[in-house]
This record gives C-alpha cells, sequence and structure tokens, in this order.
C-alpha cells in the first residue's frame, strides 16, 4: 500500500471511530427503561428513574436529558420530590438523596420488602411505597423512620399510587388481571375498593388539576381517563406501549407517560 492510500485509509479509519463515537453519545443522551418521574421545582427540571441503566436521569422541561446520579442503585423505580431531597424506592430500599449535593444521604432497607415500586406523600408528610412483588405497601415516615407494613387480600400486586388530598387515600392501581381501583384511607388505613376495571398489569395512576384519575395498563396498551363524575371509565390514548407510572405536571398541564420499552417518554397537553 502506497502512502497516499495508507493516509486514506487512516483517516477514513478516524472518521469511523468519531461517527461511532457520536451514535454512542446519542444514544446515551437518552432515558434507559424510564419508570418513574418526579418534579424537582427548585431546579425546575424533571427528575427520572431508569430501571435497567440503575441511574436517575435529569430532564429539562424542554426535553433534554443527562444522567444526574449513577452510583448506588440496583433497580430505581418509584420517585418523589420534598423539598431539597428526592426519595427513591429500590427493590428492597429507600434512598434518600439531597438534590443539591446529587448524593445518597441516606439508604434504608425495609424489612420484608422484595420489589418496591412507586411512591405518593400524604398531607401530614408520610411516604406511601407499594411493594408488588411483596404485595404490600409501607408507610414510612422520613424523620423517625417509623414503618408499617400494611397487607390485606385486596392488595395483591400493587404498582401505581396517588394522593387523593380532598378525599384523603391513597388510589392504587394493581399489576395483574382486571386490576380494581383501591382506595387506601390515610387517617383509618382502611383498605377498599375505590373502582373497578376490566384492564389489567396496570402501572401508573395520576390526578390532575380537575380531579381526573388517569392509570396505564400494559395489557391494553393504553392510557385510561376517569373523569369528574367518576362513572365511567374512557380511553386517554391508545397504542401506548409499555405505559409505566404516569406523571401529572401542573405547571404545564401535561400528562408525562414513560415508555419502558421504547425508552422514550410521551408528553400529553390536558384540555
Amino acid at each position: 500500500m502506497n502512502k497516499k492510500l495508507k493516509k486514506y485509509a487512516l483517516i477514513l479509519a478516524i472518521v469511523l471511530v468519531l461517527l461511532l463515537a457520536l451514535i454512542i453519545y446519542i444514544k446515551s443522551l437518552g432515558v434507559k427503561s424510564p419508570e418513574s418521574i418526579a418534579f424537582d421545582g427548585q431546579n425546575n427540571r424533571f427528575l427520572v428513574s431508569g430501571t435497567k441503566s440503575k441511574t436517575i436521569y435529569s430532564m429539562e422541561i424542554k426535553g433534554k436529558v443527562r444522567p444526574f446520579l449513577k452510583k448506588g442503585f440496583k433497580a430505581p423505580k418509584g420517585l418523589l420530590v420534598s423539598g431539597p431531597y428526592l426519595y427513591v424506592a429500590d427493590q428492597t430500599v429507600l434512598h434518600t438523596i439531597d438534590i443539591p449535593g446529587a448524593k445518597i444521604i441516606n439508604s434504608y432497607p425495609l424489612e420484608g420488602a422484595v420489589g418496591l415500586n412507586d411512591i405518593a406523600m400524604d398531607n401530614a408528610g408520610k411516604l406511601y411505597i407499594t411493594d408488588l412483588e411483596g404485595s404490600a405497601v409501607y408507610i414510612v415516615e422520613p424523620s423517625t423512620r417509623k414503618t408499617l407494613r400494611l397487607t390485606e387480600p385486596l392488595i395483591d400486586s400493587p404498582n401505581g399510587i396517588v394522593y387523593d388530598g380532598p378525599r384523603q387515600q391513597m388510589l392504587i392501581v394493581s399489576f395483574k388481571k382486571q386490576s380494581p381501583i383501591l382506595s387506601l384511607n390515610t387517617e383509618t388505613m382502611k383498605v377498599s375498593k375505590f373502582m373497578d376495571t376490566v384492564s389489567s398489569n396496570l402501572d401508573g395512576i395520576a390526578i390532575d388539576g380537575l380531579g381526573r384519575i388517569y392509570f396505564s395498563s400494559w395489557q391494553e396498551k393504553a392510557v385510561y381517563v376517569i373523569p369528574q363524575e367518576q362513572n365511567r371509565i374512557e380511553i386517554f390514548k391508545s397504542e401506548i406501549i409499555s405505559p409505566a407510572d404516569i406523571y401529572y405536571h401542573q405547571p404545564t398541564n401535561q400528562l408525562l407517560v414513560p415508555l419502558w420499552e421504547k425508552n422514550k417518554i410521551k408528553r400529553f397537553k390536558l384540555d
């Protein structure tokens, strides 16, 4: 090979390496296996859990994504922001993250937990954490770490959870066949059926500013809505593959839907 051909071959090799590096970089900007979303109001951004990548991501309002915290997780799922702290449900452990310092400051194992999933907070500051694989709900006081593990026949494979403040209840959906929506009274800790559904493998649940309730189904590949009258269930969006823990963002009146298998987050403007 003459010098000219060697020079071209070297240039081509460099171009290919740079192109490969660019492709890898572009792919790294997305969220891998997005599960749960929380809003960090102090920094005007979303925080998103990636279960397979074992990473918490930061997503700007306009959509730009970058890693926020990569170390210390096994399979992070449920997220909740309260003040300067981010709470993360990670299999059997509840992590507390200092948001300004971007570091885990406490990891609290929940006794008996098998597969922690989603998190919600009531108006007293207590955390409610679903254990999908353990068929339980944990109620945790963050300041004292006092913990109650709640089990009963209705709590079967609980997944998404959201706080319904006006009625002082947690609404829970389950990843099972024909999952009902459950009501957990935050005063009495009594569990009852809020509404039956014919949908299966429910994942996320959210309430918008008008009180409409949304929930996602892997089986039906859809997101449903219960109108304000709460006397029926309608399809909100269909052909939604692997919709995870949906999140309502009040400032923009948007419903954010993580697509776990697609490594994407869909946003839907509400009426």
